[in-house]
């Protein structure tokens, strides 16, 4: 009685990649993510969910600089998770 069986955690998460090349690279940016998750906010939208634990990003850095993404997302955990 009075146990915890569901909660949301709420995650912001930045990822980096870093080019250190003398020419712009294209990129395919793959994030897997653990559990039942909702995207809150990120900025930059240009990304596609490939299935329930995995999104995509593609685009290119110039030459010698750093791409950074940031996310909000929100996880669902024991019985917040919501069935497929």
């Amino acid at each position: 009685e009075g146990n915890l069986i569901g909660w949301d955690e709420e995650r912001t998460v930045q990822l980096e990649v870093k080019n250190s090349r003398d020419r712009k690279i294209p990129i395919k940016l793959t994030h897997y993510l653990d559990g039942d998750w909702e995207m809150i906010d990120v900025d930059d939208k240009n990304y596609e969910k490939l299935d329930r634990s995995s999104i995509r990003w593609e685009f290119e850095v110039d030459a010698n600089t750093t791409k950074k993404i940031t996310y909000r997302a929100t996880f669902h955990n024991g019985t917040r998770v919501k069935a497929n």
